[in-house]
């Protein structure tokens, strides 16, 4: 994350070369001021190597006080800007080292910083080297102990790692605190904070009997706010205990809310740091999604103890050792938390729609990558989602007890050590008898997104049906390592129903090992109805043929949620491609889109739509899933052979046709009084919620005065988050004073919160109007937008740009502009989030000609950025090196 002075170094895997001493023991000294701190290290050193002479330390933006060897000052050192080298040391010794560093003028948010006036740290991945010089990689693992000094009126809250083993007074209105961590861990994983906190807490038993005290920590204006994730807390410890018998080992489990952190939150040893969205909640400040994404991600960090803290990664290229298996684990959780269809939905979404269209970009990479300049840029839903996708898929082929099986073996083998994903595989394969280590392992090594095609053949004649499957693998922007794709091993989930819904047979799974394969079925008298890659039992892309009527069948009848949703947008997507027209165009090709839809193709939606709303039985929660339309950027997924204007135009056209035909039932449902209180967290009233504003919003597309006073009443009326935010975005399909009136008043609510405040930000940047860009950029003039804050710029320029296609995405190359000027100036603050904001112009291959010519020039200027963080340089230089290459 330090800005580029000569040409970036590229780290290879096969370059991996064990560290050549280990560290015994560390002891760490801060002192912490208003202008500056003093941090002093004590690090007991032993060779591994006997040949080298030399120990090289990383450091940055380090300014080096004194030097020592055993007590001893020296002068045998060099110091350079990535680091500290001492020369000649013996085979075993102990450095002591003093450094001064500015955390109130960090604004990378890596190391040690200030936010709000709390002193904080972000070590992973290279950030602990911004705080003394050390052996900051993953593979060096040893004790700490800490001692913290401060004011203690300003900063009467001193925090670290492991459990607190004296306090006390340290004169001049200082106090100290000492903590010591009993369990090896690697730099990435230390924490400090210090600062003016309130606290809750809680004691909880583990099955064996021991006490644990847990902590969440807040600036004391939102304490009011932690009790959600104080439980979210408690639910996680119990739930990995009984589910994989892996107990909590310290005294004490902390979670701090911070206001200013780079992403969702950081599972240090025992001190979790958190990015105060995934934290702070009440009813009237957080809508229910909200509460789902706190549950997830605190039961994400806390899974991190024993994945992740207790077992971690051997270098970098490991990330997805710990990611992976750590989001596998927490959909576990929070599908147990919530409904495993809905929860396992939310996460297809997440792989089709995001981690697909990153498989295909110029940061197409192997969930292991082989290589990389900036590691922070290999933090990626491929690493994390994908990763977890293929934990997954170990779970179905093992079955869930030998899975458990092969989990406490790789623990049992692997505590206190730093490993590889080969070795997670092997103790996987040995306890389930599965060879994981061989074909499968290509999941792991090999960049893309497989398609699997189905092609399906009936005989009326001797009542036979086969299903032929194939898997086909498009080269990758990365393909230079990887010229030639192989075969994967695929689960594919599959039943067949017949064309009324009744099942031909239970649910059963193929594994796709060649390239093709057949199975038939016999004594059929129809044509059956095939579901397949049902619960998305692969991420692939799927590409079977099927009938309308067959898909309506599928979305009516079928019993799993995933198999719905995918016919249902299927059929969309045929609706929408037959408003554009049916002519194969080239993209750069202007195309007139119609304005009505065939009456056959509404009626028989409309239908369909009615059947979920007044006689399905799918759980409510589930069923709003299904009757939310699909965003404009899925639809373009959907359709890429048509211009991003024709697939807007016939997008509105259909949500607006719908809209007006389901007015009746949406009416009627919306009418049904509620069961359940607006501030009732319980999951019957969460589901209830959800499936009305989905109501509320599928009627908001008529976009007539009805509809737009309806938005009105229900915000009017709503007591809570859930219900006002979701008429405000109903409300924001319209250039009205209704919606006008609701943004004033959602401001004059909220304005003192600001994790709500961020919502009424990223309502004005999603609203799909030509003058929201000139609302976007005053608003970044607001008193309260700071772009040194990263929930704020995500808020606002990160919804504009990823979320509002057709407005970030005008003709004119204004969003562009806007979007290069913005990453130029965060490129000299934050490199990190200046990297992520690129994203979108990234994808410059997936629109016309002109856009692209537009795109590609936004990413030449800031290419020749001077100077350019290796963060930045690194998506940036990929991005266009796809053109040359094509």
């Amino acid at each position: 994350m330090t800005q580029r002075k000569k040409t970036p170094q590229t780290q290879y895997l096969a370059d991996y070369k064990r560290a050549d001493f280990t560290i015994e023991q560390v002891t760490l000294d801060f002192s912490l001021f208003d202008n500056q701190t003093i941090v002093t290290s004590k690090i007991v050193f032993k060779k591994t190597n006997n040949r080298v002479k030399n120990l090289h330390l990383t450091g940055e933006d380090l300014t080096l006080l004194s030097v020592s060897i055993d007590q001893k000052e020296t002068s045998h050192y060099e110091v350079s800007d990535t680091g500290l080298t001492i020369k000649q040391v013996p085979n075993e010794f102990t450095l002591s080292t003093q450094v001064l560093i500015h955390p109130e003028k960090n604004t990378l948010l890596s190391g040690l910083y200030r936010s709000n006036a709390i002193f904080c740290t972000q070590c992973e991945a290279e950030g602990f080297r911004r705080i003394t010089y050390f052996l900051d990689r993953p593979d060096v693992m040893t004790t700490y102990q800490v001692r913290i000094e401060a004011d203690k009126t300003q900063y009467p809250v001193l925090l670290s790692n492991g459990n607190l083993v004296e306090q006390g007074d340290a004169g001049q209105n200082r106090h100290f605190a000492m903590w010591h961590d009993p369990f090896p861990k690697p730099s990435y994983l230390f924490a400090l904070v210090a600062g003016d906190l309130a606290c809750i807490n809680k004691t909880t038993t583990t099955q064996s009997g021991r006490d644990v005290l847990l902590e969440i920590y807040t600036e004391k204006a939102f304490i009011n706010q932690a009790d959600y994730a104080l439980g979210a807390l408690e639910r996680s410890l119990k739930w990995d205990e009984e589910t994989f018998n892996l107990a909590y080992d310290l005294d004490r489990y902390m979670i701090v809310a911070i206001s200013d952190f780079n992403a969702g939150a950081m599972e240090n040893k025992g001190l979790n740091l958190f990015n105060a969205k995934y934290v702070l909640a009440s009813p009237e400040t957080a809508t229910d999604k909200d509460f789902f994404n706190i549950e997830n991600i605190i039961g994400h960090e806390y899974f991190h103890n024993w994945s992740g803290n207790r077992v971690t990664c051997r270098d970098w290229f490991q990330l997805s050792l710990k990611e992976g298996l750590t989001v596998f684990r927490d959909a576990l959780f929070s599908a147990d938390m919530t409904t495993k269809g809905y929860k396992r939905l939310e996460e297809v979404r997440t792989v089709r729609d995001h981690q697909f269209i990153e498989d295909q970009g110029p940061m197409s990479h192997p969930v292991r990558p082989s290589s990389y300049i900036e590691i922070n840029n290999f933090y990626t839903l491929t690493v994390y989602e994908k990763g977890g996708e293929i934990i997954r898929m170990m779970y179905q082929m093992m079955g869930a007890e030998t899975f458990k099986r092969g989990l406490a073996l790789y623990f049992e083998r692997h505590d206190g050590q730093a490993v590889t994903v080969e070795d997670f595989a092997t103790a996987m394969s040995d306890a389930s008898g599965i060879d994981l280590t061989g074909q499968f392992f290509r999941w792991y090594t090999q960049s893309g997104t497989p398609t699997v095609r189905v092609n399906s053949l009936y005989d009326a004649q001797s009542k036979t049906y086969k299903l032929t499957f194939s898997q086909h693998h498009l080269p990758t922007a990365d393909q230079a390592n990887q010229a030639d794709k192989q075969d994967l091993v695929i689960p594919i989930a599959y039943r067949l129903f017949d064309e009324a819904g009744q099942s031909l047979c239970d649910e059963r799974t193929i594994v796709l090992t060649e390239s093709e394969k057949t199975i038939e079925f016999g004594s059929l008298s129809k044509r059956p109805v095939a579901s397949i890659l049902r619960n998305f039992s692969a991420p692939v892309r799927l590409h079977f043929e099927q009938s309308i009527d067959d898909l309506h069948t599928l979305v009516r009848f079928d019993d799993d949620l995933f198999v719905r949703y995918d016919a249902l947008h299927h059929i969309l997507k045929s609706a929408v491609s037959q408003l554009i027209g049916q002519q194969t165009t080239p993209q750069k090709t202007p195309q007139k889109t119609p304005q009505s839809i065939p009456q056959s193709t509404l009626t028989q939606l409309v239908g369909t739509y009615e059947y979920l709303l007044t006689k399905d039985n799918t759980p409510a929660i589930e069923k709003a899933e299904l009757l939310a339309l699909p965003s404009l950027s899925v639809f373009f997924s959907l359709l890429p052979e048509h211009p991003l204007d024709a697939v807007d135009q016939a997008v509105k056209t259909l949500s607006a046709a719908l809209a007006q035909q389901m007015s009746e039932p949406l009416q009627a449902r919306l009418s049904t009084p509620c069961e359940h209180e607006e501030h009732d967290l319980s999951f019957a009233a969460v589901s209830e919620r959800s499936y009305r504003n989905a109501c509320l919003q599928l009627l908001s597309y008529a976009g007539d005065t009805d509809s737009i006073a309806r938005a009105k009443n229900a915000y009017d009326q709503a007591q809570g988050m859930t219900n006002r935010l979701a008429a405000l975005e109903a409300l924001n399909q319209t250039q009205s004073p209704e919606r006008e009136a609701a943004l004033s008043d959602f401001y004059q609510r909220f304005e003192s919160d600001p994790q709500a405040l961020d919502k009424w930000f990223a309502v004005h940047a999603s609203a799909d109007f030509p003058n929201t860009i000139d609302t976007v950029k005053s608003l970044a003039t607001h008193p309260k937008f700071q772009l040194t804050n990263p929930n704020k710029v995500r808020a606002l320029y990160g919804t504009f740009c990823m979320r509002n296609l057709a407005q970030f995405h005008h003709p004119s190359g204004q969003g562009y502009r806007l979007l290069s000027d913005l990453i130029a100036t965060l490129d000299t603050i934050n490199p990190s989030l200046a990297a992520r904001m690129a994203s979108p112009l990234t994808q410059w291959q997936r629109f016309d000609d002109a856009r692209q010519d537009l795109m590609k020039t936004a990413l030449t200027t800031l290419v020749n950025l001077q100077p350019i963080s290796d963060d930045l340089y690194e998506i940036i230089s990929k991005s266009l090196a796809v053109e040359q290459s094509a």
